[in-house]
């Protein structure tokens, strides 16, 4: 018979109580950090959803400034078309810009500082240009006015600030810009492929410093509001940028000036003495007007001394040139006179002395001289001079008195060339430099003198007039 023998069992009721506490601290950690990971990822979830949205806001904000941007680009450049060039309905009713003159002719670098002066900054008076002025009111209108409220997809895109009050700042922020950039002696311009000797481009970058201005300045600038429809968030930035804009301007006005310049040097070298000096009337020591405007005439006439305007005694008129049907003659009566004659003089001698086209390098498939075209001579009240490469030739005249006529209290007098204003006319018809149409014209002038013009004389001398056959001679 087997033997039974019993034996104690373990107590095992505090390592049953040990584990338990074990696996619940666990399943607690467990749950503890599943929550916390899952808090974590949610979180994170929110930042990516936040951050991603911020991104997509503010690429609906860029985008909306690149389009107002490349609007105010196109309005520029749109608007510095109508200001620098005409269409072919103006040519007769605006006269050309007075760009070219004896001092900048032949040096390019102070030609296009004139440009600068004259065409955008200042006229001759010393105020702001009026027609860049203009050109300044068409940027800033047409950016405003042609942006539109619209979206990028659940992006709302508005304009903020009435829309006279953002005109108003965007003028007043490009002025600032030109005028600290002028402070500083710099230019605007970047002229392409063009200088006094040789021009194959003429269109050029016009920069606008918008970096210069002062930040209150810059806070006036009206404002993008960019909004996400679904979160409310918006986003406000300046219409433009605070930086240096580079705007290409597609006009080939500098290939204008170009051919313009070799024109004033053949007017310069070849005419500007006998302009300077040209005279009609009684200008000389005797008592005789004159019947070339460059030759004295001394002595006594065979005419009664003029007494008024309604004397209508004329001298003969000979000029260098016979153009056409030119008057032979003019009226010496009187102060108003002379404007006509010296005028003819003028077109006289400077088409007398102009280049052959070829010569001159004015011939081309898609840019010329408009005047060289068949039938587009120089057009004036006598008919049309063939070949004569310029659209208007204007003498300015000053009158001064030169002579008393014994007796009377009546005066005789001198005209004088003041200046002479040369208009050139260029015909564009590549349509890479043309904005709208097919085609477009510049017109340059050309501008003398100024010509020293005597004031009346004090204490004049003397001419008898009637009897003894001489009828008009010094006392």
């Amino acid at each position: 018979m087997k033997k039974f023998i019993y034996k104690k069992k373990p107590n095992t009721k505090g390592f049953n109580l040990f584990s338990s506490v074990v696996a619940a601290v666990l399943i607690m950690s467990g749950v503890v950090l599943v929550n916390i990971l899952i808090s974590t990822e949610e979180k994170t979830s929110n930042q990516i959803y936040l951050m991603v949205n911020s991104f997509r806001l503010n690429d609906a904000a860029s985008l909306a400034r690149a389009d107002s941007l490349q609007n105010f680009n196109y309005y520029f450049r749109d608007s510095m078309e109508n200001w620098l060039a005409i269409d072919k309905t103006r040519l007769n009713d605006y006269g050309g810009h007075p760009l070219i003159n004896k001092n900048n002719y032949n040096n390019w670098d102070l030609m296009v500082r004139n440009f600068e002066k004259v065409i955008l900054l200042k006229d001759t008076g010393g105020n702001t240009a009026i027609g860049f002025d203009a050109a300044i009111n068409a940027v800033a209108k047409n950016t405003v006015e042609k942006f539109r409220e619209s979206y990028y997809g659940r992006y709302h895109i508005t304009l903020k600030d009435e829309e006279r009050t953002a005109i108003e700042n965007i003028k007043f922020v490009i002025k600032e810009a030109l005028q600290e950039s002028t402070n500083d002696n710099e230019s605007f311009f970047e002229v392409i492929e063009c200088d006094l000797e040789e021009c194959e481009g003429g269109s050029f970058y016009f920069n606008i410093p918008l970096d210069k201005i002062s930040d209150e300045s810059y806070e006036k600038l009206p404002r993008i509001i960019v909004k996400d429809t679904v979160t409310n968030e918006e986003i406000r930035t300046p219409i433009l940028p605070k930086s240096r804009l580079r705007i290409y301007v597609p006009l080939r006005i500098f290939k204008a000036l170009h051919l313009s310049m070799k024109r004033a040097d053949e007017i310069f070298t070849n005419a500007d003495s006998d302009l300077s000096e040209a005279q009609l009337g009684f200008c000389d020591d005797g008592c005789v007007p004159r019947k070339n405007p460059v030759e004295e005439l001394e002595g006594s006439w065979t005419k009664n001394c003029p007494t008024d305007t309604t004397d209508n005694i004329t001298q003969e008129l000979h000029l260098p040139m016979q153009l056409g049907n030119y008057a032979n003659n003019y009226i010496v009566g009187g102060s108003q006179f002379g404007q006509l004659p010296l005028n003819y003089f003028s077109i006289s001698k400077i088409c007398s002395i102009s280049l052959p086209e070829t010569d001159n390098q004015e011939v081309f498939s898609d840019f010329y001289n408009y005047q060289t075209e068949p039938n587009n001579g120089l057009l004036t009240i006598n008919g049309r001079v063939e070949n004569c490469p310029y659209q208007k030739i204007n003498a300015i005249v000053g009158i001064y008195s030169t002579k008393e006529i014994a007796g009377s209290a009546e005066k005789m007098y001198c005209s004088k060339i003041q200046n002479v204003q040369i208009d050139l006319t260029y015909r564009e018809t590549n349509k890479n430099y043309i904005m709208k149409g097919e085609e477009l014209f510049h017109k340059i002038r050309i501008v003398t003198g100024p010509y020293d013009i005597p004031g009346d004389i004090q204490n004049p001398p003397k001419c008898n007039s009637g009897g003894g056959g001489n009828y008009c001679k010094p006392q």
